[in-house]
């Protein structure tokens, strides 16, 4: 497979796509004033303890949105991590490394939340999900540091290799070298990157790990209010640290820090991957130099074409997003059900592209081509299961039922990526309908009668879209003539092409709007 990575750095955004065989698979987008991260560490305030629903709501400092801590993501080892932070902040205890530390009992699994955090006690958080809609941040005191080659884990015993690495010789060297470099009370886990690397490069690693812990503890002794105290590499870091191990055949910036600093993170496990990094320098945009930008338009509207003419109806409500599949105007197979298995198999891996490209979480719903054969419905479940396996995220698929639905639940972390390629009418409000012509002049004469009648002006200018103002002074005994007639008074009509058809405004002798 022939995967490409760019990454469009703008100085308020930056932009990731995800190419394989040259269809957009993945699209990343990073505002540089963001907020909140995946994996960034608060010193914040517990706010509100909720002992109805297991959990409370937390302050992090950052505007008035309140993140959600469940008392499973406390951790089993909570009240030893408060009386370290404790400790730590007023100065009883001066070291950041775990060893020695006599451990306080785990908490209870059954055990309820109001009798472990009270409300304004200062707690270490990290965010596990990103706010989305009016859901604040999920998250969790059972923290974790992200490095190249390892996931370092304060508070745990643990020790494991990724599953990805397959060789057994290679798994029992890396669970050795960590065991011997890894400080006391400090869990590991060793990433797939670090396949072959050497104990020098992941002993660096770990000090960098052991570092940040520690200077997120020295932040939050400082500290004095709620505030953030370690934030996670920017995404297109992070994007290539969690990508590491996988073979690109291009990696191409537009900013020559970063492919510099791609470029050394790749020669530490192959200096040949190191020569797919190219800086562009062309005065084009880069997505648009690539043809991503057409691929975004076409791929993140309602309706998601596919080569053969099927096309997806893909809707988002606020419980679950709901994808419908469409024969269109294909006409491949000789008979209705064979038309429909060739559209439903064609569907099945353009879904799997759409969700992992929009990033979608929750439930969803697709809706397939009705499929009688039962063999024809396992046929496409299973080429479903076969499609979702490169999606990182956590899912299920459920297979179809005989009403031809399939359920999906994937695992929601950042709110979905949501590119606008229509725009509610201007006229209509997205409504599908604008108000008759009749009903607009019936609103204009009941203002000029209020305003004539009861207000006493003595004459008045209408503006209005040249559609209406056409209308109303067409032919000798138009409308004008007879609003003028009626009223006994001047009235002017004006043409304003900056109004919508539904819209107009007055305008006294003295040029100053009336304000209705």
């Amino acid at each position: 497979m022939n995967r490409e990575l760019f990454i469009d750095l703008k100085p308020k955004q930056v932009q990731i796509a995800l190419l394989e065989d040259g269809d957009l698979v993945e699209l990343h987008e990073h505002s540089q004033s963001q907020q909140y991260a995946v994996g960034d560490i608060f010193f914040a305030r517990v706010a509100r303890v909720m002992p109805s629903l297991g959990a409370a709501f937390i302050y992090t400092g950052i505007r008035q949105q309140e993140g959600f801590l469940h008392y499973t993501d406390l951790g089993k080892n909570f009240k030893t991590f408060q009386k370290l932070l404790k400790d730590y902040i007023s100065g009883e205890t001066k070291s950041y490394l775990l060893d020695n530390l006599i451990f306080e009992p785990e908490l209870d699994k059954n055990g309820s939340i109001n009798n472990v955090i009270k409300n304004t006690e200062y707690i270490l958080v990290q965010v596990l999900k990103e706010p989305i809609a009016k859901k604040g941040a999920r998250l969790s005191c059972d923290l974790s540091l992200a490095g190249k080659y390892m996931v370092l884990m304060p508070f745990s015993q643990q020790i494991s290799v990724s599953r990805k690495i397959a060789s057994k010789e290679e798994k029992d060297r890396l669970s050795d070298i960590i065991r011997n470099i890894r400080p006391e009370n400090f869990g590991v886990i060793v990433r797939t990157a670090a396949e072959e690397i050497s104990e020098k490069a992941l002993r660096a690693d770990l000090d960098e790990l052991l570092n940040r812990w520690k200077t997120s503890l020295e932040k939050a002794k400082e500290a004095t209010y709620p505030t953030k105290v370690y934030s996670e590499a920017d995404l297109a870091n992070t994007l290539i640290r969690d990508n590491l191990s996988k073979e690109f055949s291009k990696i191409v910036s537009n900013d020559n820090d970063l492919c510099k600093d791609i470029k050394a993170s790749l020669k530490n496990i192959d200096n040949q991957k190191a020569k797919a990094v190219e800086q562009y320098k062309g005065k084009e945009p880069l997505f648009d130099k690539y043809n991503i930008t057409h691929q975004i338009k076409s791929l993140f509207g309602r309706k998601v074409n596919m080569t053969s003419g099927a096309y997806l109806i893909i809707e988002h409500t606020e419980a679950m997003h709901v994808v419908d599949v469409n024969s269109g105007n294909r006409t491949a197979g000789t008979t209705q059900q064979s038309t429909a298995v060739t559209a439903n198999m064609e569907a099945v891996y353009e879904i799997a592209r759409q969700l992992r490209l929009r990033d979608l979480g929750g439930i969803v719903v697709i809706d397939f081509i009705d499929m009688h054969d039962e063999e024809h419905r396992e046929m496409v479940y299973r080429r479903m299961k076969e499609a979702m396996k490169p999606d990182k995220a956590r899912h299920t698929i459920l297979p179809i039922t005989r009403f031809g639905l399939m359920q999906i639940t994937r695992q929601r972390v950042k709110p979905e990526i949501n590119v606008k390629t229509a725009e509610a009418c201007p006229l209509c409000n997205g409504s599908g309908s604008v108000r008759s012509t009749l009903l607009i002049l019936d609103d204009i004469e009941k203002d000029i009668e209020y305003l004539f009648n009861r207000l006493n002006f003595k004459e008045l200018n209408v503006h209005m879209h040249p559609f209406v103002h056409a209308y109303l002074t067409n032919g000798i005994w138009n409308q004008k003539r007879q609003w003028a007639w009626k009223y006994k008074k001047n009235i002017e009509l004006s043409v304003d092409e900056m109004l919508g058809i539904t819209d107009y405004r007055f305008i006294d002798s003295e040029g100053q709007e009336i304000i209705m």
